[in-house]
């Protein structure tokens, strides 16, 4: 699923970066007549908007990175947790959960 997730921002993201840098690139080759006209100002928003949507799928990017990572660092800590509180309640009447035992199974 999170791989899913990160080709598809990647896709978007590369694509925003293609038109951006296709225009800005047919922006440089008809610069004269862009001055000419007086048109820069519409060809610079133009630019601002496409970088912006380019900056937008960066940032979705990193986010769906970051709480991959931060699921994949958790999960961990969660599962020794889960591990050692439902040995402890399988085992209520006799307590048999020893530090031996307990590692043993959070090794595998």
């Amino acid at each position: 699923m999170a791989t899913r997730c990160f080709g598809d921002v990647r896709a978007r993201t590369a694509a925003a970066t293609d038109a951006r840098v296709k225009t800005t690139n047919e922006i440089l080759s008809g610069i004269r007549a862009l001055r000419m006209y007086a048109w820069e100002e519409p060809f610079r928003q133009l630019v601002e908007d496409q970088r912006a949507r380019e900056i937008r799928n960066v940032r979705t990017s990193a986010l769906v990175r970051g709480l991959n990572l931060s699921i994949y660092l958790s999960l961990v800590t969660v599962a020794s947790l889960l591990w050692s509180v439902l040995s402890a309640i399988r085992s209520f009447p006799r307590p048999t959960l020893t530090s031996s035992r307990n590692y043993m199974c959070l090794c595998v």
